[in-house]
């Protein structure tokens, strides 16, 4: 095969990247992140210890303190490592050939990371301009920084909410459960005919479904996403819809916000059931039959909020049993 062609169908294989594995993603650093959390299982770190962190003047105060700090920054260290163990996985099922490509010389490695970013990039603008024609009907007061009418960047805004309606006090319901979110995710992911019948401040009722219609090879299927709807990809298309939006600048971080909510603590059992019924309410809306806010007030973010709130119903929760 021709060089040009073979650069071409990397760089075609890197388009679904930022749709379904990171939105920042770095395949070189994911790699050797990777390859760090291989040889740590394989030949595991020793624990910190109090001698490895206090000061000989510390008091036990102080040194317990450095201890737990260091601790806590080393359990993140090898979350992230795992998290980028897991999301290798997930770049193996998109580019197919990749272990074959990571195998080669130094300059053929290096080409091929180049070729798949350049696919990531392309992919993204890509789907801006298709998402432009999801959201053209409320642009225009995102673009006016309409905040009276509580249009504000955050993971919270209120777009993102059933009916565009989220209340400060109770942020969880109607989140993500936007109809015009569904609409941009499906112009992604589906086909901008998949999503004629999703209206954008419409109601949650049955006739509100997405029309059959689908092209013979969508986004998703060429991903493997195999009828199931993700938290990353959800993500994604939250994070262009803002974009195209606000012209917002903490689209990252809200990026991470919004799949850190879809992955709350093992024992916070009720988080649990409302993340996976909503993973649920979204596959219907996208796979049908398929396998299945306001202006924050002072003093407290509504991400503190949010957090705040789900604390407080762990708490009865873990007093009845």
């Amino acid at each position: 095969m021709p060089e040009g062609a073979n650069e071409a169908s990397l760089c075609t294989q890197g388009r679904g990247c930022r749709r379904v594995i990171d939105l920042a993603i770095d395949i070189k650093g994911l790699v050797n992140m990777a390859d760090a959390h291989d040889r740590e299982i394989a030949d595991p770190p020793r624990e910190t210890t109090i001698d490895d962190v206090a000061h000989p003047n510390d008091d036990d105060e102080t040194a317990l303190a450095k201890l737990e700090d260091a601790k806590k920054k080393e359990s993140a260290r090898r979350r992230d490592l795992k998290c980028a163990w897991d999301l290798l996985g997930m770049l193996f099922s998109t580019l197919p050939g990749f272990f074959s490509e990571i195998a080669g010389t130094s300059s053929q490695v290096n080409r091929f990371y180049a070729e798949v970013t350049r696919g990531a990039n392309d992919g993204s603008r890509h789907d801006a301009s298709q998402a432009k024609q999801a959201i053209a009907s409320v642009r225009a007061k995102f673009r006016a920084g309409a905040v009276s009418e509580g249009y504000v960047i955050s993971a919270f805004t209120r777009v993102l909410y059933s009916k565009f309606e989220g209340d400060p006090e109770q942020l969880e319901v109607g989140y993500l459960k936007s109809l015009l979110l569904v609409k941009t995710y499906q112009h992604i992911f589906t086909s901008p005919s998949s999503a004629r019948g999703t209206g954008p401040q419409a109601s949650d009722c049955e006739n509100d479904a997405p029309t059959s219609k689908r092209p013979r090879k969508s986004v998703a299927a060429n991903l493997s996403m195999r009828g199931q709807v993700t938290p990353r990809s959800i993500a994604y298309a939250t994070i262009t819809m803002n974009g195209l939006l606000t012209c917002g600048t903490d689209l990252i971080d809200i990026y991470y916000s919004i799949i850190d909510y879809f992955y709350p603590p093992d024992d916070d059992k009720e988080s649990k059931r409302i993340v996976s019924e909503l993973l649920s309410w979204w596959n219907e809306k996208v796979f049908p039959g398929g396998i299945h806010s306001r202006v924050p007030p002072k003093g407290l973010t509504l991400q503190d909020k949010f957090t705040a709130q789900r604390a407080a119903r762990s708490r009865p929760l873990a007093a009845r049993n």
